[in-house]
């Protein structure tokens, strides 16, 4: 009848996506049938590929195909269609893969899944924070923060108190908040934002200071109807930074650009605040004088307290034309006049002292040969915080690596946020000037479009820079990684080996324990049977020794009395017989 499955349309499906996943090469013409195909029908299908456990089983090279089918079958019959536990855990067991193809099929259907399944998002949140960093799952969480803002900021505020998870929480963070999407401004409406202050107010490890900095400071222009009720407790967590014995030029220039933000957005406050912090702890602000030398007059200096908390000021302004009012000033341009570099090449290159060469040799590098490469190396120590090769007793730090490798990484992002945000500025930017055929100021605009594209320009190279950096750092950083693996796995079939050594040992003297304890006691019945016989020799032995000995001594007398007798008794028969 109209409607009812066809009995021999399933099982020829069923085996078609078998046969096609199994040769890893996607059947159009069977996509077509599926999609063709009633859903009555396609679930009767999907039950069979669920029963075949095989297909979970498959070589590598297979996973992207059965992924575009299972994205298929979502796409048609929704989420419930393919929810099943061996499935949902043969996808989370992917997301650590390497392979390219894999990471591309599964990213699209994970995004898809944790549109419509919140507990299979908790999961990914789960496994994101369980172990170590894995870029498909953040990307995945990236995507699910846009669907479910509310739900992703209140996990994550619970991941940022862990001290834990801090770190990989902040991290996904920038991920998130790098993108500038409209649903940013949900951190203030969840106590994620109040959490991230109030760790960054207490914090002792530089690189969450540094990425936390750069996180609040990527937010600001989205919030910011918010900021004067949070603006005290931010200019605490700049109290917390200046605390700290010595920063990182990375983390010093987060710390300058959040300052340069606050000030953009909110001068009056902003220069009461620092006031107050002078009054209370002179010391800081001491601290703070390079960046304050440089801060350049801000006009909103000359409106009222009033007028500046005035929510009607942040009206039809987008998040990019606030971040370019609060850097187009030059309000703080410590690019090109404040900057302090953890080290200077020419103080180190005039540190270098190099012998004369006394013999003559073509092949020998000259004087400056050798400094250059005693420079490299001095630069590696530095950078790398790698130990100089005659100093055999320091050991190579992985941590500390890691950390610097993830603050190059955060002023990465950050750079790219920027010249995001200059991009937009300039689109907008031309596109105003088409649509209204300025004629009043051409110069003046074709000038302000000039100084755009040339700060452009030399973000653009900045970000290329820091792209090298970053490419080497983290080469650097997955040999360091792999090397370790590489130990840990010796160390681990070293370990599982002597655990299967000391089990046999323990079998084998358990063996001999037992082994000992029969022989004691077969040793103790034969020392009571000794016993035994010893009494048993003492009690009768020793009497038919001594009957014996007599019986020998008399045995002669006895011989003698016999063949007497012997006569005798011969003479009386004689006798008789006369």
């Amino acid at each position: 009848s109209e409607g009812s499955p066809n009995k021999k349309l399933i099982p020829r499906l069923a085996k078609g996506v078998i046969q096609s996943v199994i040769a890893g090469k996607e059947d159009e013409k069977l996509m077509v049938d599926i999609e063709n195909c009633t859903e009555s029908e396609g679930a009767h299908v999907i039950e069979i590929l669920k029963n075949h456990a095989p297909l979970l089983k498959l070589p590598q090279s297979s996973t992207p195909t059965l992924l575009s089918y299972w994205m298929l079958f979502l796409r048609l019959y929704g989420r419930d269609s393919i929810k099943c536990s061996a499935w949902d855990t043969f996808l989370l067991q992917r997301v650590g893969s390497v392979n390219l193809q894999v990471n591309s099929s599964l990213l699209g259907l994970l995004k898809a899944i944790v549109r419509v399944d919140n507990e299979f998002g908790k999961k990914l949140f789960e496994i994101y924070f369980r172990g170590q960093r894995l870029p498909l799952v953040e990307k995945v969480l990236a995507s699910y923060s846009t669907q479910k803002s509310k739900i992703f900021f209140q996990a994550l505020s619970e991941y940022i108190r862990n001290p834990q998870h801090t770190l990989q929480a902040l991290r996904l963070l920038t991920s998130v908040a790098s993108k500038q999407g409209a649903h940013v401004d949900m951190i203030v409406e969840t106590k994620c934002m109040k959490s991230l202050i109030k760790v960054l107010q207490a914090t002792t490890d530089i690189t969450i200071l540094g990425i936390g900095v750069a996180d609040i400071t990527m937010i600001l222009p989205v919030i910011p109807t918010h900021i004067p009720s949070l603006l005290p407790e931010m200019f605490a967590v700049i109290r917390n930074a200046l605390s700290f014995p010595a920063l990182p030029s990375s983390v010093t220039k987060q710390v300058q650009w959040f300052l340069q933000h606050l000030y953009g957005m909110f001068p009056v406050m902003s220069v009461n605040l620092l006031k107050d912090m002078k009054r209370n702890n002179a010391q800081l602000v001491t601290k703070l004088e390079p960046i304050i030398s440089h801060l350049r007059f801000n006009v909103g200096m000359l409106a009222l307290l009033e007028d500046e908390l005035d929510v009607n000021r942040w009206k039809n302004k987008e998040p990019h034309q606030i971040v370019t009012e609060c850097v187009q000033g030059d309000y703080l341009c410590f690019f090109d006049n404040f900057q302090q570099p953890d080290f200077s090449i020419e103080d180190l290159y005039n540190e270098i002292t190099v012998e004369e060469p006394q013999s003559i040799d073509p092949s020998a590098l000259s004087v400056e040969g050798q400094k250059i490469l005693k420079l490299h190396d001095l630069v590696e120590e530095k950078i790398l915080l790698t130990p100089r090769k005659e100093d055999q007793e320091l050991i190579f730090s992985t941590e500390q690596l890691e950390s610097r490798f993830i603050l190059l990484r955060n002023e990465l992002l950050f750079e790219r946020y920027l010249q995001k945000q200059y991009l937009r500025r300039l689109r907008k930017f031309q596109a105003t000037s088409i649509q209204k055929h300025a004629t009043e100021k051409p110069a003046l605009e074709e000038g302000v479009l000039e100084e755009l594209k040339e700060k452009n320009n030399l973000r653009t190279q900045k970000v290329s820079k820091l792209e090298t950096q970053f490419t080497s750092w983290r080469e650097q950083l997955m040999k360091e990684m792999n090397e370790l693996q590489r130990k840990f796995n010796e160390l681990e079939q070293t370990h599982f080996d002597l655990e299967i050594r000391y089990e046999q040992a323990e079998e084998e003297i358990k063996e001999l324990t037992e082994e000992v304890n029969l022989k004691k006691s077969s040793a103790f019945d034969l020392e009571m049977e000794l016993l035994t016989l010893q009494r048993n020799h003492d009690d009768f032995y020793e009497p038919y020794k001594e009957c014996a000995l007599n019986v020998a001594k008399n045995i002669s007398v006895w011989e003698q009395n016999y063949h007497r007798a012997c006569d005798n008794a011969a003479i009386a028969t004689e006798t008789g017989a006369l």
